[in-house]
């Protein structure tokens, strides 16, 4: 199944997002900066920062090294780290005390989850994010097994880069280190040494926290600097990551997080086999309600997040099919009529979940490409210099068409008003582009027909170029150029 669409365009499902990390890479790989990488789609200044690079880096890195596409190296990135996060989870099952081949078990619902199987293969950064977070979850047991120094250094790092890769990954696996900190705290179950029973679990928790602030400071600093950007700050998009507490006790929001639970076990009726298995098996109901809280919270603090993009649930899904484990796992150690019990709902969540996955994802990842969008994109690389930039409407702030095209640019955000009444904010970008920089001009959906981007073309001297036109856009070009190339 990973296999499929593996050569492939970005823009199978969520170009948006991919396009966006595949053009960071990009220009990491042409010696962009680091720290302030471009992300550069919104007009100079070129950097806003969200995440630290750390998957795009390697990416990059990768491609450099070995020659591969971009695409490729991204692809292989993100499965490789799929893979390490199924061998630390297999360490986790170890401490955990679960018998090698109910391991095995727990592999099998993970390799056929459809949203592990897509997304694990995808332009993303989401298989190192948890990654790093599963390994942090690991380093904090490893420590409360063994409060050695080397223990709390392992999971301060993992913590630092889990935290500053994806910190709405990382929300899950800081939240269940923190209750086991604290429970093993309570019990007495630690070290007589004063140092270690409050320094080392605070160090755990502070550090990877007190690098998330830093981080998020730093990065709003950045975007602020940015005329655009400044829109895109933690304080601007409070609402948008956490919703509102209307969003959160609204039924519709929980009726849609439901049914996307087809996307994690295959089928949301199996939530309903899973508790009565759990009933009638309680074996693991500590770790069942830990990995409860670990499903759940995401789901309350980043609320609009997870409802408006389904990949999110790519980083606290995993406890949902650990639950679905948990049962299976009780319900097969007690035996007899249980243990087929147990059996049965194994192989309802692994079969509905194939079933779900070449019903919802499959279509998409085998489809050669998306024509149009990459077509145009590699009709302005044909025709505009390396150094040039494109300036598009009409499709929101997505990277695709540039990232396809290898140019720098302006994707109009549709979250601020357009340039017909926002003259003086478009004006500026276009002196700080310098308008004779201006390669191109994309005129997509709604604005192919406005008589105000119309007549932008004809000022900036730009003519259509019919050949290159298509149902999605059109592309106008100077007129000499035009000329030429039609």
């Amino acid at each position: 199944m990973v296999s499929v669409g593996w050569q492939n365009d970005l823009s199978d499902h969520h170009g948006f997002r991919q396009t966006q990390t595949a053009i960071t890479s990009y220009f990491l790989l042409h010696n962009g900066p680091l720290f302030k990488y471009e992300t550069p789609v919104l007009g100079p200044p070129w950097s806003i920062p969200f995440e630290f690079p750390y998957y795009q880096w390697i990416v990059a890195r990768l491609a450099q090294t070995t020659g591969l596409s971009l695409e490729t190296a991204g692809r292989l990135t993100s499965e490789i780290f799929f893979f390490l996060t199924l061998m630390v989870f297999w360490g986790l099952l170890s401490k955990a005390r679960v018998a090698r081949s109910h391991r095995f078990l727990f592999l099998a619902l993970i390799l056929t989850s459809p949203i592990y199987v897509f997304w694990s293969r995808t332009f993303m950064i989401e298989s190192l994010a948890l990654f790093f977070g599963v390994f942090y979850l690991f380093s904090v047991v490893c420590y409360l097994k063994s409060p050695r120094v080397s223990n709390v250094v392992l999971a301060i790092l993992m913590g630092v880069v889990g935290s500053t890769s994806k910190v709405t990954t990382f929300a899950s696996f800081f939240i269940i280190s923190g209750l086991l900190l604290l429970t093993n705290l309570l019990k007495g179950h630690h070290s007589p040494a004063p140092y270690r029973r409050g320094l080392f679990p605070l160090l755990i928790l502070i550090v990877p926290l007190a690098a998330t602030v830093l981080w998020t400071e730093f990065t709003d600093t950045v975007k602020e600097m940015h005329p655009i950007g400044k829109h895109l700050t933690s304080t601007a998009l409070s609402k948008w990551n956490f919703g509102t507490f209307e969003q959160k006790v609204n039924w519709e929001t929980w009726k849609e997080f439901l049914y996307r639970s087809d996307l994690l076990i295959g089928n949301w009726w199996n939530l309903g086999f899973i508790l009565l298995g759990l009933a009638l098996a309680p074996k693991r109901l500590a770790e069942f309600l830990l990995c409860a809280i670990g499903f759940f919270a995401p789901l309350l603090i980043f609320t609009n997040l997870h409802y408006v993009h389904d990949y999110y649930a790519y980083a606290n899904g995993i406890f949902l099919v650990v639950i679905g484990f948990w049962v299976v796992e009780g319900l097969l150690c007690a035996r007899g009529i249980k243990g087929i019990i147990g059996a049965l709902i194994f192989v309802s969540i692994a079969g509905f979940s194939v079933r779900t996955y070449r019903n919802v994802y499959f279509p998409s990842q085998k489809r050669a490409q998306n024509a149009e969008v990459v077509s145009i994109g590699e009709a302005i690389e044909n025709k505009t210099k390396p150094d040039h930039a494109v300036i598009v409407f009409g499709l929101d702030w997505t990277s695709e068409l540039h990232y396809y095209s290898k140019r720098r640019g302006v994707a109009w955000p549709t979250w601020i008003p357009e340039p017909e009444v926002n003259q003086e904010l478009f004006w500026k970008l276009i002196n700080d582009l310098g308008q004779e920089k201006i390669g191109a001009l994309a005129l997509c959906g709604d604005f192919k027909v406005k008589p105000f981007y119309l007549k932008l073309a004809d000022a900036f001297q730009f003519a259509p170029v019919t050949k290159f036109e298509n149902s999605m856009c059109s592309i106008f070009l100077k007129r000499e150029e035009a000329h030429q190339k039609s």
